[in-house]
């Protein structure tokens, strides 16, 4: 009985230990998530308010979905001139590292839009791959760090009519009455520790009212699901734009968010998700 004694003491201070030890991982996740949830309001006020998104484009939706508290992915648009600018931006990475790669993203549009002498996407996306490599310090030949970004970037040109797309590693859709066109981007991303020069296309086309744009992360494509969990691929997203083109844009937002959500089912979501669609 005394050696019963001695062992039931020792497994009572074991479970306090062990209690004790429990207590404390869960107060250190509790901290851990306060910060991320902190981070996300943070990274909230960065995003565009639908208000303001709405003043530019009035006939659009956003399908934003963070994988976790915060996202890699962000949207951003602006106006200069006679110019509307819009961004879909998959960083790398998900949760807080492609957040804070997110914030930086989202800072630097702000300041390269705003010099008058970047006056095409083509020297805007050279001067935002700049800015990043910069920031991250990845010129620097002992650097580890290969954060970046793909991003596709629109302007339109409200007094004529035209449109001006330029890309790292994400496309563009167009719906119109002649169908659905793909703009395909320069196969290269903004960042990384690459030494060689980056040139990225610039391409142009004619728009007219009732033209609808969309522009998003290859979150949305990437998830597994369906019957078969297998990706949900472009192709489908192709399918429900082109199946629901006579409706209002902000139904088709609905629709595209519905298809990701019946075709995710019990699967986790594999990836931060944006998708924005623009009626001119």
């Amino acid at each position: 009985s005394v050696i019963l004694s001695g062992r039931l003491k020792l497994i009572r201070k074991q479970n306090h230990i062990i209690e004790s030890q429990k207590e404390l991982v869960e107060e250190k996740n509790k901290d851990i998530t306060d910060s991320i949830n902190y981070a996300k309001k943070i990274q909230s006020a960065m995003l565009p308010r639908e208000e303001e998104l709405k003043n530019l484009f009035p006939e659009s939706f956003v399908f934003f979905r963070p994988r976790n508290i915060v996202s890699g992915d962000f949207y951003w648009c602006a106006e200069r001139g006679n110019s509307l600018f819009l961004a879909v931006a998959d960083c790398t990475g998900h949760g807080v590292p492609g957040a804070m790669m997110s914030m930086i993203g989202t800072s630097l549009l702000h300041q390269l839009v705003a010099h008058p002498e970047i006056n095409d996407l083509s020297k805007l996306l050279h001067e935002l791959d700049r800015e990043v490599v910069r920031s991250l310090k990845q010129q620097d030949k002992d650097s580890e760090s290969r954060d970046g970004m793909d991003i596709a970037i629109i302007e339109i040109r409200k007094n004529t009519g035209k449109l001006f797309y330029a890309a790292a590693n994400r496309p563009l859709l167009i719906l119109n009455e002649n169908g659905l066109t793909e703009l395909h981007p320069t196969k290269v991303p903004i960042g990384g520790n690459s030494t060689e020069e980056k040139i990225f296309e610039l391409q142009e086309t004619e728009i007219k009212k009732g033209d609808r744009l969309f522009l998003f992360s290859d979150g949305y494509s990437d998830q597994f699901g369906g019957p078969k969990g297998k990706k949900l691929m472009t192709r489908n997203l192709k399918e429900l734009l082109l199946s629901t083109k006579d409706l209002a844009i902000e139904e088709q937002g609905k629709l595209a968010i519905k298809k990701f959500t019946d075709w995710q089912g019990n699967f986790e979501q594999v990836d931060d998700v944006c998708l924005v669609g623009i009626k001119i």
